[in-house]
């Protein structure tokens, strides 16, 4: 007598693996965030823009991939300009950081007018008022580039302030000895951008 197989039916055992495997992806996914959110010094409601700012700039090592041009060269201190004043974090330690990060595009002269330790005093100063008066400052953009030689520029600058006029800068660049752009200082202008290089 032939007797009919019966097909197994595995559909049950399929659907078992597949929501133990979306249990376990969210363990590990809730853990990350978890560990992600603990060690950020990023406020809260800022970090996912803290973050991405911080992956597109301070995660650069500038001793390796130093910027070629003086627009890529503002681009990143603007990003670092903005991480320090933008309200994202009162980190003192990640606040030395990215001030350390971006000395390393001054020029020696420059960096001896201003030491570390007074930098970082005037930047709590001008974060404290910015707090107290309700100022949030925008990304700085850049809004032209202008070549004196091939080894100096002067790069024109405005800044979007919420709840206070615009701020407008003139930084002066030049080329060192490696051929690499240095911030030489800056002044503060208007919308015409009049100042010359020094």
């Amino acid at each position: 007598m032939h007797t009919k197989k019966t097909k197994k039916n595995y559909l049950p055992g399929i659907i078992i693996l597949i929501l133990g495997l979306a249990i376990i992806i969210g363990i590990l996914a809730y853990s990350y965030y978890s560990a992600a959110t603990y060690d950020s010094p990023f406020f809260p409601e800022r970090r996912t823009m803290g973050q991405r700012l911080y992956a597109e700039t301070l995660a650069r090592d500038l001793q390796i991939a130093y910027p070629q041009t003086p627009e890529e060269l503002m681009a990143l201190h603007s990003a670092a300009s903005f991480l320090l004043y933008g309200d994202f974090t009162d980190d003192a330690d990640f606040l030395v950081d990215v001030i350390n990060w971006q000395r390393q595009m001054y020029s020696p002269e420059l960096l001896a007018a201003n030491p570390p330790d007074t930098q970082l005093e005037n930047l709590l100063d001008a974060i404290a008022f910015l707090y107290e008066t309700g100022i949030t400052p925008r990304r700085p953009e850049i809004i032209s580039v202008r070549f004196y030689y091939l080894d100096q520029a002067a790069v024109h600058m405005r800044q979007v302030m919420v709840h206070y006029d615009n701020l407008y800068w003139v930084y002066f660049l030049e080329t060192n000895e490696d051929d690499r752009w240095k911030i030489m200082g800056w002044v503060r202008t208007d919308y015409t951008f009049s100042h010359e290089i020094p």
